[in-house]
């Protein structure tokens, strides 16, 4: 899974951009077994130009990208991520 954020910092914030970090967070200590891949916008724009060329899906930010063997599986943005919803992207 794929986490998009403009944020500056490389590493997850545990808040910020209205409570989105803070939802990413939650889900990862409920799910530490799931791989988390945080990409910076500001810094990393190339590999957030990658993602968005290779797959079809349009940047947003935040936003998040559930991939199964390479291919997205889910995507989801701004007010739709929840621990809840990332949850139910990785079981779909």
């Amino acid at each position: 899974m794929f986490w998009k954020t403009k944020d500056e910092s490389t590493m997850l914030p545990l808040e910020g951009e209205s409570g989105f970090n803070s939802q990413v967070e939650k889900f990862r200590a409920a799910h530490p077994q799931v791989p988390v891949y945080l990409v910076s916008v500001k810094k990393e724009r190339p590999m957030s130009n990658f993602i968005a060329e290779s797959t079809g899906i349009e940047h947003a930010s935040p936003q998040i990208i559930v991939f199964r063997k390479g291919t997205p599986s889910a995507v989801a943005t701004h007010g739709e991520i929840t621990a809840q919803s990332i949850e139910q992207m990785i079981q779909a």
